[in-house]
């Protein structure tokens, strides 16, 4: 009985999954289908915040998991992802590799993107971090918490939901980009809701950002997004 309650948010979680890739969607119908599908199964998420700190993250501790989960959480440090990316997209535009060119900018810009959304949501609310036993629902606005929603979080779709579309395999790129970030929750720094917000969150900028990158390099503008100017 203890699995339906995740077995339910799963299903939340593939229905906020944004579908198909290309430009002929109805853009505003998608839009407001995201959001309203973002902030049930945020709502949804929160009430299982308790349930997968304690009756998940909790059971799943052993040597193996503590040494894999503290590996993988360095992936999300933006101290590793900006300078990375930054040098592989200076040293793709130097050697007019315009592929790799591309999928690092696609991954700066979601990075930018989802980034501002996030700050501008995480600092105002005041999220209380788990590891402090205030509970789920503590919020002191302005008051430096800043657990909802997860960065970490936030840099490890843009990385792998960029890769995933741009290659096809979003749908296995996806529940990959879950695992990592649950270390997040395996580590007491975040709530589920925390890091499910900033999934979706970035996945569906990652989706959209390609697409806004796909109709510019028709034209030869290569991460300009359809601004016709050149800086090289």
């Amino acid at each position: 009985m203890k699995k339906i309650p995740l077995l339910i948010l799963l299903i939340v979680s593939l229905s906020a999954f944004p579908r198909g890739s290309g430009p002929g969607n109805k853009e505003g119908s998608d839009a407001l289908e995201t959001a309203l599908t973002l902030s049930a199964g945020t709502v949804f998420a929160s009430f299982l915040d308790g349930f997968v700190r304690t009756e998940t993250a909790a059971r799943l501790h052993s040597v193996f998991a503590d040494g894999f989960f503290r590996s993988v959480n360095y992936l999300g440090e933006w101290k590793l992802f900006l300078p990375a990316s930054l040098s592989v997209f200076g040293i793709s535009r130097f050697l007019k590799w315009r592929h790799a060119e591309r999928i690092t900018g696609n991954m700066l810009v979601t990075y930018a993107v989802s980034g501002l959304a996030i700050s501008a949501i995480r600092y105002p609310l005041g999220r209380e971090r788990p590891f402090r036993e205030k509970g789920n629902y503590s919020f002191r606005p302005f008051s430096g918490n800043d657990s909802f929603p997860s960065g970490h979080t936030q840099i490890i779709f843009t990385v792998l939901m960029t890769l995933g579309y741009e290659f096809g395999c979003e749908k296995y790129a996806f529940p990959a980009a879950f695992l990592v970030s649950f270390a997040r929750v395996y580590l007491d720094k975040h709530w589920f809701s925390d890091i499910f917000f900033s999934a979706v969150l970035t996945t569906v900028v990652a989706k959209n950002i390609r697409g806004l990158s796909l109709r510019s390099s028709r034209r030869g503008n290569f991460f300009t997004y359809g601004i016709d100017f050149d800086i090289g």
